[in-house]
């Protein structure tokens, strides 16, 4: 995959998010965010040649790379994909009901995954 095709899952992927609500659909949003981060991660990794277009990341934790052999323009997508893993737990594999300070983590991670997106 590409990167523009990363870049057009993406986009699609977070607009479709739109059409949830917390509390109630706070599983699909992470998990939708989830494949936000997937297709900006490694569309990324592509524009800034740490990845062939052969090559892709999963996730942040199932990768033989760290934060620091990154590009600095990858951090920051990095980081927030392994702090959007950090909410499965919670608030998918566990029944915890999510407050605003759920709101707020997702559209933080949506504004970095979307502005890395139109880099």
């Amino acid at each position: 995959m590409k990167r523009d095709d990363h870049a057009a899952v993406a986009d699609r992927a977070l607009a479709a998010l739109d059409q949830f609500s917390l509390p109630d659909d706070a599983p699909v949003l992470i998990e939708g965010s989830f494949v936000v981060a997937y297709h900006v991660l490694n569309g990324l990794m592509h524009k800034e040649g740490a990845l062939s277009e052969d090559e892709h990341i999963n996730s942040p934790t199932h990768s033989p790379l760290s934060l620091d052999e990154l590009p600095d323009s990858v951090k920051p997508v990095w980081q927030a994909f392994v702090d959007l893993q950090e909410l499965r737990t919670p608030y998918v594999w566990s029944p915890k009901t999510p407050g605003d300070e759920l709101r707020g983590q997702l559209e933080g991670f949506w504004n970095v995954f979307s502005n890395a997106n139109k880099a």
